[in-house]
């Protein structure tokens, strides 16, 4: 009786067990669609539906353990999808597994693939042979739209296929075409507009667009993102992602917009009772909110915009713009203003100067209209008018603005013009100029002009009423007294004395010889007949062991015999030299103990060398006992420093008592290096 209860539940399990493995055989042909899983978070596929996906682990992995994983993944499946609900529940089903371990699962969040939350149960089996059951992943409190990954490991390291199911809950696809809510719309003469829409993921060769509509019509291909409509109606755009199948839509809509009325009332013409200005207004033009009034010259000039009245003073076309900025339909009407009146030419000419050569200025203006109905009058509210006030060339003799009014006495139209004269009071009022002296043994000085206080460019210069030259430099000039003229570029003159001297002959004292220790220094006793504000050039050579190669007395500390000359200029380029020889003692001062008692009484407990400044430290320290074994060394030290001298141990011990030999190489300031031997007898 028990086996036939038995029975037949067997037999059931058995066609179970036969129909999930033709599920799975058929689900394995199908797998890894529409696209296979990443080893990595950063790499994963976003799919749109998780229910019935199929795949097989690698057998390599390509991330490290998430933070909150509850196992270790060692060949493990990334896959991301979209929470179309709060509540996500997966059953992954290993099969096939080379080790028969199973899987891990864990269904994660993160924003940058490095740190994750846990958003469901972290699936972890033992990892027993033979014991590979399916297992479920439950998500709760997930945030619709957002992006989760799934995170699939085989058991240590086990390589399974696998297939999963979806228990509840479901997945959506991603939003990758840009909401547009503002119509697209028809003015009142186009044949066509253009739908436009934005791809917020990156478009590519797996991406198809295609567009419908229920009441409108295409003027363009229907598969990309822009598609020219011909007429008002509801377009709709459907992108699918060939590879994740996710799709997206679109609605985007056309409407036909209200007709935009522009039109100018008839313009006045241009005439002189109107003083030249006629106003331009519509007379018919939509009206609201929205709407902007633009009103352009002939040539496209922006004139004004948002009035309904402007006044012009040329004549030509004008054009009023009404649009709509709701609609971004516009409606143009253009007025023509002609002129009904001869305008005589008034022209005043060039601006005018008066200066120190031109007191009374003839004002110009011929360039007006002349004839016998043509009458020209001058004024002036602020200058003078000497003569020809009503002549088209008056004379003016004071600064001011200057007006020309030409009447024609057939319309009685009239034009005015103005030119400004100015008074320009500018001259040569000093000059900055160098003189050179003649130096003692030379037969000519010289003179530079530095700069020139007022008048006009281009300025020249001359001397003693030689021919004035451009050139600022007079070279060579005896000793004497002289005269320099400046002259502007209006002729305005300036003069002023200057002397050229004969200076005494340029003296330097620096003793020939000074002998020097190595280290020391000294400064420099150079000494001119000169005031040392008068030197405007001084120069050592060489410069090296010189604390300043530009000074008169400089800080010299040479490491080597060595010959410094000086070269000293003064202002009037006189030049003298002279030259002192630095011979440098280079003897090490250096003095090293024969005995030393290290015994702890803090009297001579250490053997060290002692130096002076011309020694900067101590290179090798070596110390050997009568065998010549080595018992002490010490390397790159500064002298007289005792916690780095020999204590009188050797190994820790006590060394004995007796002579002892040495080796101590010294380098000295200047880098070379000095060898001093000797013995030293340690006692107690």
């Amino acid at each position: 009786m028990i086996f036939s209860n038995f029975a037949p539940l067997f037999m059931k399990k058995i066609l179970v067990f036969a129909f999930l493995f033709a599920r799975f055989q058929f689900a394995c042909a199908q797998c890894n669609v529409p696209v296979a899983p990443a080893k990595t978070c950063q790499q994963a596929p976003v799919l749109c539906d998780l229910d019935g996906y199929c795949s097989k682990l690698p057998n390599s992995n390509g991330q490290p353990t998430p933070n909150v994983f509850c196992g270790i993944i060692e060949n493990s499946h990334w896959l991301a999808f979209i929470a179309g609900t709060t509540k996500l529940s997966l059953r992954i089903s290993p099969y096939n597994c080379n080790e028969n371990r199973g899987m891990q699962g864990h269904i994660l969040q993160t924003s940058n693939c490095q740190t994750f939350q846990s958003v469901s149960n972290c699936w972890d089996p033992s990892g027993v042979p033979g014991t590979v059951t399916p297992f479920v992943l439950t998500a709760n409190n997930l945030t619709v739209g957002q992006k989760y990954y799934l995170l699939l490991d085989g058991k240590g390291g086990d390589v399974c296929e696998y297939s999963i199911e979806v228990l509840a809950g479901q997945t959506t696809s991603p939003d990758f075409l840009e909401p547009v809510t503002d119509p697209v719309f028809f003015c009142e003469k186009d044949l066509s507009v253009v739908l436009e829409a934005t791809d917020i993921l990156t478009p590519g060769d797996h991406t198809a667009y295609h567009w419908t509509t229920p009441d409108g019509s295409f003027f363009s291909s229907t598969d990309s993102l822009r598609v020219e409509v011909g007429s008002p109606g509801t377009y709709t755009l459907v992108a699918r992602d060939s590879f994740s199948l996710c799709t997206d839509t679109l609605d985007m809509f056309a409407v036909a917009a209200d007709p935009v009325v522009a039109h100018i009332a008839p313009p006045d013409r241009i005439k002189c009772e109107n003083n030249f200005t006629v106003s331009l207004t519509p007379d018919q033009f939509s009206s609201g909110n929205d709407m902007l009034y633009e009103w352009f010259s002939s040539d496209g000039a922006l004139i004004a915009e948002n009035v309904l009245l402007i006044q012009v003073n040329q004549p030509g076309n004008y054009v009023f713009k009404v649009t709509d900025l709701q609609s971004g339909c516009a409606q143009t009407d253009t007025a023509l203003v002609e002129l009904d009146a001869e305008v005589p030419i008034a022209e005043a000419g060039p601006d005018g100067e008066l200066n120190c050569v031109t007191p009374i200025l003839t004002l110009h203006g011929g360039g007006s209209s002349t004839g016998p109905n043509f009458v020209p009058q001058w004024t002036t509210p602020d200058g003078h008018i000497v003569s020809g006030a009503q002549s088209l060339f008056p004379q003016a003799d004071a600064p001011g603005t200057y007006f020309l009014t030409v009447l024609n006495t057939l319309n009685g139209c009239e034009t005015r013009d103005s030119v400004v004269v100015v008074l320009n009071e500018e001259k040569p009022r000093g000059v900055s100029f160098l003189v050179k002296n003649v130096c003692y043994g030379e037969t000519g000085g010289a003179l530079s002009v530095e700069s020139v206080d007022g008048g006009n460019l281009p300025v020249s210069f001359s001397v003693n009423d030689t021919l004035f030259q451009h050139s600022p430099v007079f070279d060579p000039l005896p000793p004497g007294d002289y005269i320099l003229s400046v002259l502007d570029e209006r002729g305005c003159r300036f003069d002023t004395a200057f002397s050229v001297l004969a200076l005494p002959e340029f003296d330097l004292f620096l003793p020939p010889v000074y002998e020097l220790k190595l280290g020391d220094s000294l400064r420099l006793p150079a000494q001119t007949n000169r005031p040392k504000t008068d030197l405007t050039f001084l120069q050592w050579r060489p410069g090296e062991g010189l604390s300043c190669d530009t000074c008169l007395t400089p800080v010299a500390r040479p490491f080597e015999t060595i010959t410094y000359r000086l070269e000293v200029t003064d202002g009037d380029q006189c030049r003298t030299t002279g030259q002192i020889e630095i011979r440098v003692n280079r003897t090490a001062c250096v003095y090293i103990p024969n005995a030393f008692s290290p015994n702890g009484d803090g009297q001579n407990d250490r053997f060290y060398p002692f130096a002076i400044q011309n020694v900067s430290r101590v290179a090798r320290f070596l110390v050997f006992d009568r065998w010549g074994n080595l018992v002490f060394e010490q390397n790159d030290f500064a002298p007289n420093t005792p916690d780095r001298g020999w204590d009188g141990t050797f190994r820790g011990r006590r060394a004995p008592v007796g002579v002892y030999t040495y080796l101590a190489e010294m380098v000295l300031i200047d880098g070379k290096k000095r060898v001093f031997r000797g013995t030293v007898t340690l006692v107690r």
